[in-house]
């Protein structure tokens, strides 16, 4: 069933047929949501969709912070080999959404339907303070004397409020930003001191990381400023709101993957995940179009949105967890494709947390112009107050000089630049009762 979008009032579908049909009301642009096809694919999909349903929550946000929680969990050993190297499994998560939308209670849903496996030494939602911080997780103190050496392999880092990230980032000297961005491709996190015990060093492909980011889209356009950096491209994109969502729903239990069989565990038995043969000549080929700079025929190459620096290795990366969330080792295309499908989407996102902040700037550029006109109305009238005052007060000069009483048309011949504003002038000064005016002809009044 293909996904329809119906305009926000629904024409004349009801509530029901719209979930029947597989459509929804919406006034958002279409493609923001994952598709009924996608959530009938696997019923690992459809535990999970009916999991966030039945928390009220969106089932795009939980799919995807079970995939982080499975990136933070796995066995660090597992790695996926590709045309350049091996690449790990660290996932980055951003979901959109209005305070009190529904974030924390997507992360919460996630947190029920997949558990760490037991003995796991797993830090949960960790908040994230620091570069050091993040490195510091996975740290201990071990030996005799007691130095600094890791201890731990497996941490998902939890942001509620992304603005709160982008203020740590912005301090000076904050080293959090890099170590995101390291922890992304697995790379060393930390830094070697001179003296042991404040010595923190992360070895290269050790660890496995998730992290979980809820932002409200304000505080998105601030992450999404930085494609320069290298940071926003990492994250995979969500709304925290969900047009699919039934009046009832019962929760379906968590999921078993992480659980042992017997006395095995087969989630923790580390293996290097292969990706089909077809794919991985694609990416080879598309790596080495952009390290020559030219396609195949000598013609140069589309220009890349920078946001999508690492669609690829994200793909990659969401293929191998959804293959592990299968319970199986070996990627197939179908992986392929539904990893694919969740790139378009959070694509999809992104763009309209982009479009928000275009909309954003286009209405404090209307903004500015309608004060910039109210300043100049200002302006304007401010200087015709003065200059129908300043011919009033010359006219009531101009009669005390004529004895009292003079006439409008011996005024004007001699008004020069003051004529346009001389009818004025006569209105303020009859209306302040300075002047009485009958026939074209001007008295004192009462008051000089």
């Amino acid at each position: 069933m293909s996904q329809t979008t119906v305009e926000a009032d629904g024409g004349q579908l009801t509530d029901e047929q719209c979930r029947s049909l597989g459509v929804y009301r919406s006034g958002r642009p279409g493609g923001l949501h994952l598709t009924e096809e996608f959530w009938a694919s696997r019923g690992v999909f459809q535990r999970i969709r009916a999991a966030a349903h039945a928390r009220c929550a969106s089932a795009d946000a939980v799919l995807l912070m079970v995939l982080a929680r499975l990136a933070a969990m796995k066995p660090h050993a597992i790695r996926v080999a590709t045309h350049r190297g091996f690449a790990v499994l660290n996932l980055f998560i951003a979901v959109i959404g209005d305070s009190g939308g529904g974030k924390s209670c997507a992360q919460g849903t996630a947190a029920d339907l997949l558990r760490p496996p037991s003995g796991l030494d797993f830090l949960d939602a960790v908040p994230v303070g620091s570069g050091e911080g993040i490195a510091e997780a996975f740290m201990g103190m071990e030996g005799t004397p007691k130095k600094k050496v890791q201890v731990r392999h497996n941490a998902l880092f939890y942001v509620d409020e992304g603005a709160v990230l982008a203020k740590l980032a912005e301090r000076s000297g904050s080293t959090l930003g890099e170590t995101l961005r390291r922890g992304f491709g697995g790379e060393a996190l930390g830094q070697s001191n001179a003296t042991a015990d404040r010595s923190r060093l992360v070895p290269y492909h050790s660890y496995s990381l998730g992290l979980i980011v809820g932002f409200q889209p304000d505080a998105a356009l601030h992450l999404l400023s930085e494609a320069s950096l290298g940071g926003p491209q990492r994250f995979l994109w969500a709304r925290a709101e969900d047009p699919w969502i039934p009046d009832h729903a019962e929760w379906p239990g968590e999921l078993d993957i992480t659980k042992s069989v017997g006395v095995r565990l087969p989630f923790a038995q580390p293996a290097t995940l292969t990706l089909p043969l077809e794919i991985t000549e694609e990416l080879r080929r598309k790596a080495v179009e952009r390290t020559r700079g030219f396609s195949e025929g000598g013609l140069p190459l589309p220009k890349e949105d920078p946001l999508d620096a690492h669609a690829d290795l994200v793909r990659i990366k969401v293929a191998g967890l959804l293959c592990l969330l299968d319970g199986r080792r070996e990627i197939s295309p179908e992986d392929w494709e539904l990893a694919s499908t969740i790139w378009r989407v959070s694509c999809a996102v992104r763009a309209e947390v982009l479009s928000h902040g275009e909309r954003q700037r286009e209405q404090a550029r209307r903004a500015e112009h309608r004060r910039a006109a109210d300043r100049r109305v200002a302006e304007v009238d401010a200087e015709q107050r003065a200059n129908v005052q300043r011919v009033a007060d010359r006219l009531v000069r101009a009669t005390v000089k004529a004895g009292g009483q003079m006439k409008v048309t011996q005024f004007r011949r001699n008004a020069g630049r003051d004529r346009d504003w001389l009818d004025q002038a006569v209105e303020h000064a009859v209306s302040a009762g300075r002047l009485t005016e009958a026939d074209g002809v001007l008295t004192l009044g009462g008051q000089r």
